[in-house]
């Protein structure tokens, strides 16, 4: 049982030689591969050059068709804009702005010139309205505005290194006519503010707004007051600072407030001022609008891919029409 049991010698030989062969068979099987791709290649390579003047004819007509095809379409502008929204929250103005599109869609101009306040004609000549969000990263935002780095049409909510913009968003407009561009930015301020929600919210962030302006006051003439009163007392009081730093008078840490106050009085007035309305147009639609649909990009450039690859397969089928003929009868 032991000698039948003992490793025979010419096993591990054979093993050997058959995981030899194994490589061998691969490597030839992945030399005439390539061999073959090469080959294929250089057919490939020959083939175009014979039927290089047919190819050149057919794009040249794809070209051409796409020429007049451009001629005969309506040309439309891109612009955009960026509004803040002071009454709601910029998600909710984007899913809005997809009512718009919905009405431009299904040419149901009526609505729209309601609900823009706009002329029919003008409603017309809209070809699109996309909202995007304004995005930040969550650390410290984009300056010190903390206005939105930049905007995309979709986000990712799983996303945590970045955030929407609570107000800021853009809106990108594609017409038929750049001169609607105008009545179209009141038309959006007015769709963003004229509805039951946002100018209740917008009613009560100017109140909130003016009770802390009137607070900031009331603290400001609070540390006046103190401040007259410590000058005529005149104690040389100093309180020591956290961390060991310098020690400031209480005079002094009084004064650094009362500028502290004073700006924030600025701030909040500048918001009452510049953001009183439901919606604000930070940035309006350029005056430099730009042709969407460019002749080259959006005609030439896919007719000459779809005349290439039809006229290249055209061909192919006309060269083998024969074979394909014979095989489609053998079939039958």
């Amino acid at each position: 049982m032991t000698q039948l049991n003992q490793p025979n010698p010419n096993d591990q030989s054979n093993k050997e030689v058959d995981l030899l062969e194994i490589m061998q068979y691969c490597f030839r099987a992945i030399k005439a591969f390539f061999i073959w791709l090469w080959d294929g290649l250089i057919a490939c390579l020959i083939y175009l050059i014979r039927k290089f003047l047919w190819l050149a004819l057919i794009c040249l007509a794809g070209m051409a068709l796409a020429v007049v095809l451009y001629t005969n379409a309506p040309k439309y502008y891109a612009s955009s804009a960026i509004i803040s929204s002071n009454s709601m929250e910029s998600s909710i103005v984007i899913s809005k702005l997809e009512n718009i599109n919905y009405l431009l869609n299904h040419k149901n101009y009526g609505e729209l010139t309601a609900l823009l306040g706009i002329s029919e004609s003008d409603a017309a000549n809209i070809k699109s309205l996309t909202g995007y969000y304004g995005v930040m990263h969550r650390m410290g935002g984009s300056g010190m505005n903390n206005l939105p780095v930049h905007y995309i049409k979709e986000f990712d909510w799983q996303d945590t290194s970045l955030e929407i913009s609570s107000n800021y968003f853009m809106v990108k407009a594609l017409v038929y006519n750049e001169e609607v561009y105008p009545a179209l930015s009141q038309g959006l301020l007015r769709y963003v503010g004229n509805n039951a929600f946002g100018l209740q919210a917008n009613t009560l962030r100017e109140e909130q707004i003016k009770s802390q302006i009137d607070n900031t006051k009331r603290e400001i003439e609070a540390v006046q007051q103190a401040i007259q009163s410590y000058g005529l007392n005149n104690k040389p009081i100093t309180i020591p600072m956290i961390g060991g730093e310098k020690q400031k008078s209480e005079l002094v840490q009084m004064q650094e407030m009362l500028s502290r106050l004073y700006q924030h009085q600025q701030a909040l007035e500048r918001s009452n001022a510049l953001f009183l309305a439901p919606a604000t147009m930070l940035s309006d639609f350029s005056k430099t609008y730009r042709v969407a649909n460019g002749l080259i990009k959006n005609y030439v450039a896919p007719a000459l891919v779809a005349s290439f690859v039809l006229g290249l397969a055209g061909l192919l089928l006309w060269d083998n029409r024969k074979k394909i003929g014979a095989a489609v009868c053998k079939k039958a």
